[in-house]
């Protein structure tokens, strides 16, 4: 704190300042102001989930930051599904074996270290947050997206005839 003003000063702003934790504790109490280590623990808007489902504000800061590290890990498995089947169809295309097991198994395998170590981290992740679900879930959509993905027979028709919604 580098300032010009004495100590004299100091002690003629200090009647002014007595009012200010007053009103952030006001604040505070209503619910106004938060503290910054906690998270109000109140519902998310409803853009946030589909109709009928219910999701909160986490409580504290650490369990935040472990929700936002689980989900961008999520992410990352997501993405590396898309690169195991990709690179298992050119693969298939090229008259190799497509190895797709092995390169899911791999991503199912990192993506269950970072969990445990997210989980063992701090406050962890409540107990109503199934990211393992949420991986099995991703790994089946992205075998559903493969059947329209690669609709189109080698002779360019489709193989079922197309794909209504």
């Amino acid at each position: 704190f580098c300032s010009n003003r004495t100590a004299s000063h100091l002690k003629q702003d200090t009647p002014k300042m007595k009012k200010i934790p007053t009103v952030l504790t006001v604040l505070f109490l209503l619910g106004l102001v938060s503290t910054g280590d906690s998270l109000a623990a109140d519902r998310l808007p409803d853009i946030f989930t589909l109709p009928g489902d219910r999701a909160f504000v986490p409580e504290g800061s650490s369990v935040q930051r472990n929700l936002a590290s689980a989900s961008k890990e999520l992410a990352r498995l997501s993405t590396s599904f898309e690169k195991c089947h990709s690179k298992g169809v050119r693969n298939v295309a090229k008259g190799k074996p497509h190895k797709l097991e092995s390169c899911l198994g791999r991503a199912q395998a990192r993506f269950e270290s970072k969990l445990r170590t997210i989980e063992n981290k701090g406050d962890g992740l409540p107990g109503c947050a199934n990211f393992r679900q949420m991986a099995l879930a991703i790994g089946l959509d992205r075998q559903s997206l493969n059947a329209q993905q690669y609709c189109a027979s080698p002779a360019g028709a489709m193989v079922d005839g197309p794909i209504l919604y």
